[in-house]
């Protein structure tokens, strides 16, 4: 199994967790049955949006999207 880079809630499922995990081969993914059945779903699509999104530093213009990930990339890589 992977490593759990986050756990997200259902939005159709009071009290039903998912988890977004890092797989041994490098893919992220979900534990959904939605994610199981096509290599996608709404999780996994709002994760990466709250966590590629470019962020603003202090005052000054948002980072690229590459320094993003690239910052992103750094984090996970230290852990």
């Amino acid at each position: 199994m992977g490593r759990v880079l986050d756990t997200v809630q259902s939005s159709s499922n009071p009290g039903k967790t998912y988890d977004i995990m890092e797989g041994k081969d490098g893919v992220i993914y979900c534990t959904c049955t939605a994610w199981k059945m096509r290599k996608t779903c709404k999780h996994l699509k709002e994760w990466e949006q709250k966590n590629l999104t470019p962020k603003t530093i202090g005052n000054s213009k948002p980072n690229s999207l590459k320094e993003v990930v690239s910052a992103e990339v750094q984090k996970l890589l230290s852990r």
